[in-house]
């Protein structure tokens, strides 16, 4: 995705990479681990119809003439509201790119069950029994692969993928079936990841017929 010419295309994936640290807020409430108990995605969705900022981006781009600093703030107004999530990286549909902004040494509070050895990835949208966005498929499956990829090379031992829904029966949904049958289920495939389909901590339930397709 860095080679699109969008403003959100330079992600905090540099950032972190030279040591960013939380900001002092979340520091005690997020240990560090170690990278080589970290083998799991646990892939999420925002449950936010249109994604995050939606609106603001709407009425940005009904505007005609519109400096370039009002898109910079847009812009940036995304990356702060992904910041205040604990997953550690975002796939944003509407800008097309990913969002890479923490690094998988924190065990950040995003999955439940799952927190202590994975990292979460986010779709940026809705899919539920209210609201269904139009998935972005080749982007969505773009981004997880290069995230995986990345927290490999960075030294996580990524073998298996699954749902925060394995992990809360308060998250049914998430990330759904056009997330988990559209996107994880071939990346999983061309990655090498194993789908723990069955695998459950605390209330969490196993992933459905359904959601195959």
């Amino acid at each position: 995705m860095a080679d699109l010419p969008d403003p959100l295309a330079v992600t905090h994936l540099d950032d972190y990479l030279r040591g960013q640290r939380p900001p002092t807020s979340e520091l005690s409430k997020w240990p560090v681990r170690l990278l080589s108990r970290v083998t799991s995605v646990c892939v999420h969705q925002t449950a936010v119809p249109g994604g995050f900022g939606v609106k603001d981006f709407q009425i940005a781009a009904a505007m005609r003439e519109r400096p370039d600093t009002t898109l910079d703030l847009l812009v940036q107004g995304l990356l702060w509201r992904y910041r205040k999530t604990p997953y550690h990286a975002v796939y944003s549909p509407r800008r097309r790119v990913s969002v890479v902004q923490w690094h998988p040494k924190w065990r950040t509070n995003h999955g439940n069950g799952s927190n202590r050895y994975s990292i979460g990835w986010a779709y940026d949208g809705g899919f539920t029994t209210h609201h269904t966005d139009v998935l972005d498929v080749v982007g969505g499956r773009e981004s997880l692969t290069r995230v995986v990829e990345t927290m490999r090379k960075l030294g996580c031992p990524l073998r298996y993928i699954e749902a925060h829904r394995q992990h809360s029966d308060d998250r049914a949904d998430d990330p759904g079936n056009e997330i988990w049958s559209g996107i994880v289920i071939p990346v999983a495939q061309a990655l090498g990841l194993e789908l723990r389909e069955t695998f459950t901590t605390g209330s969490g339930k196993a992933i459905p017929e359904t959601w195959h397709g």
